[in-house]
This record gives structure tokens, C-alpha cells and sequence, in this order.
């Protein structure tokens, strides 16, 4: 086979070796991209429900218009925020905990208009329904406070999830540039090899049939 026949073919293939890696290299550097979104919107979501716990227990302390006001708020912002993540995450084990998160959101504010509706009776309530009333907050508090911790946890589950996905996605992309390098240091070597033995060993032997 000539020389020029043998380049060509290598380098076709070599050219289709290239190809399959940079596409390989493309999808994981578009997977890495997608597990950074993904564990950003998630931290938004952990500092969310992390806020909406603190004004939990503000309003829980002190009963005021402010933390009950900003509580339904914020209850009502995640209820957005976690629709929004529905096609951004495609794992079984995500997609549950957004769902229970979901269903969560709408049992905790049930729960916390039922107590603040309970609160607004106390003052005109008096002897056993007193007592009645001071039983049944304590219950849906006691509920709701664990119900948020339940979701604290959740989120810090989702989180590190995201955070697997990146180091899963960091570490593809990492074996991938080593096998583009190595690669390329490969191809590099065959063709010195090929150039080698198609024009410097004819030539030698042409020099050595020439002493002769």
C-alpha cells in the first residue's frame, strides 16, 4: 500500500475517533452545565425553606401579622419554584422528592391557616374551650414544626443528590480529556511510525544498496 494511501486511511479513521470523543466530550460538558443549574435552583430552594422555617418559628414565638403574612408568602413562592424544576430533573428518586415536597406545601399551609384561624379565636374564647384551643395548637404546632423539618431534610437530600450529579459529570468530562489526549498522542506516534517506515527505511536501504 502507498504511503499517501496509508495516511488517508488513518486519518479518516482517526478523524471518526476524534468525531465519537467530542461528541462524547459535548453531551458531558452539556450534562455537567445541566447538574450546575440544577444544584443552584436547589440551593435557591434550601435557603427557601430554610427562611419559611424561621418564620415558623417567629410566628409561632410571637403570633404577629408580619411572619404570618411573610410565611404564606414564601409557602406560596414554592409552590412555584418547585413546578418550575419539573423538567429540569429526570432521576425517579428527584422527581418523588419534589412531589412529596409539593404535597407537603399544600398540607403545611392547611395546617398553618387552620392554627392562625385557631390563634384569632383564643381571645374570645374562655375556660374549657381555653383549654380545648391551647391543646389543639399545640398539636398542629408540634405538626407543622416537624413537617418543616421534613422538608429542610428533603431539600438537603435534593441537594446532595445535584451535588453527586456534578461530581459524577466533573469526573466523565475529566477521563474524557485524558482520552482526547492520549488520543491524539497515539495518532501523533502512528504517523511517525508510518512516515518512518514508508520513506526513512526505503531510503536507508537505498544508501546501504548503494555502498554495495
Amino acid at each position: 500500500m502507498k504511503i499517501k494511501t496509508k495516511l488517508f486511511a488513518f486519518a479518516g479513521f482517526s478523524s471518526f475517533l476524534i468525531l465519537i470523543l467530542g461528541h462524547f466530550l459535548y453531551i458531558s460538558f452539556q450534562s455537567f452545565n445541566l447538574a450546575i443549574e440544577n444544584t443552584r435552583k436547589v440551593n435557591q430552594l434550601n435557603v427557601s425553606v430554610f427562611e419559611k422555617s424561621l418564620l415558623l418559628t417567629e410566628y409561632l414565638l410571637y403570633h404577629e401579622d408580619r411572619p404570618r403574612d411573610q410565611w404564606l408568602t414564601r409557602n406560596g413562592n414554592q409552590t412555584t419554584l418547585l413546578k418550575s424544576y419539573s423538567d429540569l430533573f429526570y432521576k425517579s428518586s428527584e422527581k418523588e422528592i419534589i412531589n412529596s415536597l409539593l404535597e407537603g406545601i399544600k398540607e403545611d399551609q392547611n395546617i398553618f391557616l387552620e392554627l392562625v384561624a385557631i390563634q384569632t379565636e383564643g381571645s374570645e374564647s374562655s375556660g374549657i374551650n381555653q383549654t380545648i384551643r391551647k391543646k389543639q395548637e399545640a398539636r398542629l404546632s408540634a405538626k407543622i414544626l416537624i413537617k418543616a423539618q421534613e422538608a429542610v431534610s428533603a431539600t438537603k437530600q435534593l441537594l446532595s443528590m445535584s451535588a453527586e450529579d456534578v461530581i459524577i459529570a466533573r469526573t466523565t468530562i475529566s477521563r474524557l480529556l485524558v482520552g482526547v489526549t492520549c488520543t491524539l498522542f497515539l495518532i501523533i506516534g502512528i504517523t511517525i511510525y508510518l512516515l518512518w517506515k514508508s520513506i526513512v527505511d526505503p531510503i536507508d536501504r537505498l544508501q546501504k544498496g548503494a555502498r554495495i
